[in-house]
């Protein structure tokens, strides 16, 4: 197994150890802690998903795909985000909080970062061996 998937995995445990142990906290913030915890599960197979995608077409040897690849994935990770965060809003109409979202927010940037820098590392020691 890939080093990417035990970092996402232990990247997943900390962020649902954090929300547990500081959720008083964030219950004081008005974030709810089960959306929080979807969305983070959400967004974890979704950078899995889009990581093993994007994996193959590095290997690939046009790179026309490998650039289509990375766009596939970034949509299909934003199309999903956006429809999450609406289905939320409208599941929640009387309660949704903004912080929620913000949090959200925070993990796909901190799941995005992840992929990426794994990514660019991925792709340099594969050019490097060309």
């Amino acid at each position: 197994m890939d080093n990417f998937y035990f970092r996402l995995i232990a990247l997943f445990c900390a962020v649902n150890g954090i929300g547990i142990v500081f959720s008083h906290i964030l219950e004081d913030l008005g974030i709810d802690d089960l959306a929080g915890a979807a969305g983070n599960l959400l967004l974890a197979l979704m950078t899995a998903l889009t990581y093993h995608l994007s994996k193959k077409a590095i290997h690939h040897p046009s790179h026309h795909r490998f650039f289509r690849t990375i766009y596939l994935s970034t949509f299909l990770k934003m199309v999903i985000y956006v429809g999450a965060m609406v289905a939320y809003v409208l599941t929640r109409a009387t309660h949704f909080t903004r912080n929620t979202l913000i949090l959200l927010l925070i993990l796909y940037f901190i799941y995005s970062i992840l992929e990426t820098w794994t990514l660019f590392r991925l792709a340099r020691s594969a050019s490097g061996r060309q």
